[in-house]
Parts: structure tokens; C-alpha cells; sequence
């Protein structure tokens, strides 16, 4: 009767996690099993993910096997394993294009171009591959995921269906619907999207194809379908906190403004770093007329990321509404600091408070200011000018006020202003 073979014995032990024993078990299994048996082990250690055990048994029979293709890539990918590239490549080089095994050694050579980011040369290794073995799915499939990481959609979605009609879904955990979906996605084809997506979601319910789906739809204006999916996913887990400024536009979207800041609220307890949620949900409070809550949601956005301009903008609007000059001029001015550069409209903000408050002078530097990124903008030279000839400096009036005559042309209460003026010129 035969013995046990000392490597199923190791096996065993690894299982018992007894790792002294196992390890007592490798040397005699070195010693006394045979090469199959030996390769055999290699396998499984490697599967098990005891490099260094898997090494030594595929580096002994390389010794007895010199040159054997199949031994020097699967050493190759050890290295690889332990980001050791310059082993890998040592290995890899000594395959003979002759070798069974030499496409797979261009395939693991494609990998470590892509991370050197030699991606020309992935590119080749990879095209020499299927040239080698044109009906193989795993080289379409090497393929398309180079070609989806350059954003070269069509061209990745043409090897995912090639792997698709070799009637193989999934390869190492991907799906390829999944992955037709992000590219069709990506590359505009929303609808022919959402229908790979719904296919991925049939073979296996996950969180992020289910995201996918949500965000997919609300891009391609499906709003009714992007809000299904986004609360499917947010009963699914609450925690993924991505879902909730998109499912709160799409409500917004659908005029659903009570249900969109209730999502938003939802969101800020799970997440209150994000400043999205605060931003919108500071919008929200607007159109619901809750300025007070407006005002929380955007001083929060602001305290996030004091560089955030939409929110300074959108908040000093509110304070010009209430006119709360003050909170204008405090406001601009701490984004000032704040920033190296800011919203020329904060400026303008500035000056029109400054003026409200009767403090010309401040409010005539900050018109200034403004001035050297609005020297276009018709709505701006229009206010400067009734600044200015409220100041008395009716030359400045003239130029700022026929200047915006050139963009606007018909305005009749400007074209009267400017006859006044040049006849008391």
C-alpha cells in the first residue's frame, strides 16, 4: 500500500495550521516525493499563498527541468507577487517563443509593462499574444482591460464581447457585462449601458454595479429609473454615501424637493465631511425658502473646503437678498485670505455693499478690483457705471456706460443716461 505523499501530508498540517510541522514536512517532501508531485504542491502552496515554499519547490525543479516554460513563468509571477520586476524579467526572458508557455509569459510581461507604464509596449506583448493564439478569451480579455484603462473604449468593448461570445461571463471575479457597462457609460452609449448593467446585477448583486446603474441613468436624464436604483442601493447599504448628492439632484430633478433635503439630511449623518451634500442641501433650503437653513448648509460647505467659490457666491446671494452687508463684506474678505485668488463676483458683492453702506471709497476699490476680470462683462459695466456717475465722475460713466453699449446696443435707459450726460458735457 502506498504511503502518503510528504506533500499532502504538509497540506494537511497547513489546514491543522500546524506551520512548524508543514515546514518539516517541505524539506522531506523536497527529498523524497516526485517532480509531479513536487509541481503538484507548487500549485497548491501557491494557491495558499506561501510564496517562499512555492519558490523553493519550483526553483528545485528547474534545476532537473532547465528552461521548462511553465516553471519559469509561474517563478516570474512569484517575483511579480513580491514586486520584484527585474527577477520576473530574468525569468520571463528565458522562455522560448517556441515554449506552450510563451504567451502566457507575454502576458505577464504585458503586466509589468502597464505598471512601468510602458504602455506601447503592454500593447505589443499583448497583440503578439493573440496573434499566437487568436480564439484564447483570456488574452481578449488582457486586452480589454488595457484598452479600458487608456480610454479606449470601443476598442476594449470589441474584446469584452469577444470573451462574451466564448461563452465566458466572468474572469477573476469580473464580470464582463460590468465592464461593458462602464465603457458603453463612459463612452456616452447610456442606454446600451444601462442594459449591460442590468445584465451584471441578474448574475450578481453588487453595490457598485448597482451604483453604476443609479448614476448611469441619472447621466442619460432617466431620473424616475436613477432614483429606483439609487434607493435600492441605499437599502442595500446606507453607508455608501456616494448615492445621496445624486439621488438628491434627481429628486430635485423631478421638483421632489421635500424628498430631495430629506436625502441630503439623511446623508450629512452618515457623511459630514462631504462637502457636496452640504452645498446641496444649502441650495435645497433655498428653493424650499428655509434661508436659515441655507445659511447653515453653506457656512458648513465653506468650513469643508474654504475654496469651495460656488458656495461663497451662492451664500453672499442670500446675504444681498437679506441685506446683511456686513456678511457680504465679511464673507468676501475672508475668502480673500483664504485663497490666492477669488471669484471676481466677490468683489463686485463687496462693492455693493460697501456702497449700501455708504462707504464709497472701499466700495470704489472693490468696483476696481473687480474690474480687471469683468471688463466684458455687460451686467458689471453697467452697475460700475451708475456708480460712477452717482460719484460725480461722469467721464468714467461715459466710458464704462459706451462701452457696454457695445454689447447691448438696445438698452434705451442707457442710451437716455448717456444723451444726458454728454449734453451736460
Amino acid at each position: 500500500m502506498k504511503t502518503m505523499a510528504y506533500g499532502l501530508k504538509m497540506i494537511e498540517a497547513l489546514h491543522n495550521e500546524d506551520l512548524e510541522g508543514a515546514h518539516a514536512l517541505l524539506d522531506q517532501a523536497i527529498e523524497n516525493d516526485s517532480d509531479e508531485e513536487h509541481f503538484d504542491l507548487a500549485e497548491q502552496l501557491l494557491q495558499l499563498g506561501f510564496l517562499d515554499e512555492a519558490e523553493a519547490l519550483y526553483g528545485t525543479l528547474l534545476i532537473n527541468y532547465p528552461g521548462e516554460g511553465e516553471l519559469l513563468v509561474a517563478l516570474a509571477e512569484i517575483s511579480v507577487d513580491r514586486d520584484d520586476e527585474d527577477t520576473a524579467l530574468a525569468y520571463l526572458e528565458q522562455v522560448h517563443p517556441e515554449d506552450e508557455n510563451y504567451p502566457r509569459a507575454l502576458l505577464v510581461l504585458a503586466d509589468l509593462y502597464q505598471s512601468q507604464g510602458l504602455f506601447e509596449v503592454t500593447e505589443q506583448k499583448l497583440q503578439e499574444a493573440k496573434d499566437m493564439l487568436p480564439e484564447e478569451p483570456i488574452i481578449d480579455f488582457a486586452l480589454a482591460e488595457h484598452y479600458n484603462q487608456m480610454g479606449r473604449f470601443s476598442n476594449a468593448i470589441n474584446h469584452y464581447n469577444a470573451v462574451s461570445e466564448a461563452g465566458i461571463g466572468e474572469i477573476s471575479g469580473v464580470l464582463m457585462h460590468q465592464r461593458l457597462a462602464e465603457c458603453y457609460s463612459s463612452g456616452g452609449a447610456f442606454e446600451e449601458a444601462i442594459r449591460h448593467y442590468e445584465e451584471a446585477l441578474e448574475q450578481r448583486a453588487n453595490t457598485d454595479t448597482l451604483f453604476g446603474l443609479a448614476f448611469t441613468a441619472y447621466q442619460a436624464h432617466k431620473m424616475v429609473r436613477a432614483i429606483e436604483a439609487f434607493n435600492q442601493l441605499k437599502e442595500l447599504d446606507p453607508n455608501y454615501t456616494s448615492l445621496y448628492p445624486y439621488l438628491a439632484k434627481a429628486y430635485e430633478h423631478e421638483n421632489r424637493l421635500v424628498e430631495a433635503f430629506t436625502v441630503i439630511k439623511e446623508g450629512t449623518v452618515l457623511d459630514n465631511f462631504n462637502k457636496e451634500l452640504y452645498y446641496e442641501g444649502g441650495k435645497l433650503a433655498l428653493k424650499l425658502d428655509d434661508e436659515k437653513a441655507a445659511e447653515k448648509y453653506l457656512r458648513e460647505t465653506l468650513v469643508l473646503d474654504p475654496h469651495f467659490m460656488e458656495a461663497a457666491l451662492t451664500l453672499n446671494k442670500l446675504f444681498l437678498k437679506q441685506e446683511d452687508y456686513p456678511a457680504v463684506i465679511d464673507l468676501s474678505g475672508w475668502m480673500e485670505q483664504e485663497n490666492e485668488e477669488i471669484d471676481p463676483q466677490l468683489d463686485w458683492d463687496m462693492a455693493l455693499a460697501h456702497k449700501e453702506l455708504e462707504e464709497y471709497d472701499k466700495a470704489g476699490k472693490a468696483f476696481e478690483k473687480a474690474l480687471t476680470r469683468y471688463q466684458d462683462n455687460p451686467l458689471f459695466l453697467k452697475d460700475y457705471g451708475y456708480f460712477m456717475r452717482e460719484e460725480g465722475n461722469v467721464k468714467r460713466a461715459l466710458e464704462l456706460w459706451n462701452k457696454y453699449l457695445g454689447y447691448e446696443p438696445e438698452d434705451d435707459e442707457i442710451i437716455q443716461e448717456v444723451s444726458y450726460l454728454n449734453e451736460r458735457e
